[in-house]
């Protein structure tokens, strides 16, 4: 067990990385609108309203129009056209810890596979995968203990068109001048 367990960290490293980075990856999608924001009751977030005043508060319901958060022992309501930004404070270390063992388990299966021990092996490969997932579940737990941030989760389009339409007239002239600003 203890070849099966040295020969195969590497493996188990690079695979842990690669679901860490994909996990990462997926969490960086930033919302347009109410509708889309995924956010569960409970999480804490940071609202900034578009006169700039930022609330603090945890999340109690959110739906297409408006998002409210208690804070301070009363709920705040936000309404999504008036909302600028929701950031998500912090990360759930819970999570880190799951996944990480998971992808123990799963690298231990792959290896007890390649290994051509899935039948034969059984005590080798389930202490194998106590092991891998034991490792998997305190990284994903340090990860995720170490991402104490903010998470951008909605953003408001902040971009604006001004038209501007002037009648030319003059001699032998006539026609419009059209100004278009993209902000």
């Amino acid at each position: 067990m203890a070849k099966v367990l040295v020969r195969n960290s590497r493996t188990f490293l690079f695979t842990l990385a690669l679901a860490a980075g994909m996990r990462s990856a997926e969490a960086q999608t930033i919302a347009p609108d109410f509708e889309r924001v995924v956010l569960e009751p409970g999480v804490s977030v940071e609202v900034v309203e578009r006169d700039g005043q930022a609330t603090r508060g945890v999340v109690h319901t959110i739906t297409k129009d408006t998002l409210t958060l208690f804070r301070k022992g009363s709920f705040r309501r936000f309404a999504a056209a008036d909302t600028l930004s929701i950031a998500q404070r912090g990360d759930r270390w819970w999570d880190g810890t799951v996944g990480g063992a998971a992808v123990g388990a799963v690298v231990t299966v792959v290896i007890s596979i390649a290994e051509d021990c899935w039948n034969h092996c059984i005590i080798s490969w389930s202490g194998a995968m106590l092991v891998y997932g034991g490792i998997g579940a305190g990284i994903g737990t340090l990860v995720d203990s170490l991402m104490t941030g903010k998470r951008a989760v909605f953003q408001a389009d902040t971009s604006s068109t001004t038209w501007r339409v002037t009648p030319v007239l003059g001699s032998g002239r006539r026609g419009v001048l059209v100004n278009v600003r993209l902000e």
